[in-house]
């Protein structure tokens, strides 16, 4: 990743990803619009009104503009399934020891990187709602800053409740060290 570029003294603690379910529910719909016009084709064949008027030639494989619109549906519906594939594939949130770095692929060609200091995070929130988030470990985390003007929030990760702990972990280790140290006139403590 070309835009990645670590501070020194900085090092990646995880790299996250959606779980896989949350691509295998995107997936299914695709299938359906798949193998839709196989089955609007079947009903036509075994239509018996069309059978006896001799329509059904028109409406089944042997016709080659069926094949044609077949193939250019096929290729929409592929084209759709890759550009899904690749969000989920090229979305990922790297954690490091200094901040968090979301990289989200909108399309084939735009892409953004934002990024989240952890000496400025104030609230960490996990969200696991639903049966299956429930039953195969999976939610939402959500990185906020002091007065909310910048926010991460990270949807679909696998176990949530570890990225969360590794997430306050890391703030608190920012807070545990001394801020500001005041030096009077003099030069003195």
């Amino acid at each position: 990743m070309e835009e990645l570029h670590l501070q020194p003294g900085e090092h990646i603690l995880a790299s996250i990803r959606k779980h896989w379910l949350v691509y295998v529910g995107g997936a299914i719909p695709y299938a359906v619009f798949a193998y839709l016009p196989v089955i609007v084709i079947e009903l036509f064949a075994r239509n018996d009104l069309l059978s006896q008027s001799g329509a059904a030639v028109y409406v089944s494989y042997e016709n080659p503009w069926i094949l044609f619109v077949l193939g250019i549906w096929w290729l929409f519906v592929w084209m759709a399934a890759f550009s899904d594939f690749m969000r989920y594939f090229l979305d990922v949130w790297i954690i490091t020891n200094k901040r968090i770095i979301d990289v989200e692929q909108h399309d084939f060609f735009s892409r953004e990187v934002t990024s989240l200091f952890l000496d400025r995070v104030e609230d960490v929130t996990m969200d696991v709602t639903g049966f299956f988030h429930t039953l195969f470990g999976f939610g939402t985390i959500t990185a906020q800053s002091a007065g909310a003007t910048e926010k991460i929030t990270l949807p679909g990760i696998g176990n949530p409740k570890h990225v969360r702990d590794l997430l306050m972990e890391q703030v608190h280790k920012f807070e545990n060290r001394p801020e500001h140290v005041i030096v009077d006139k003099k030069g003195m403590l």
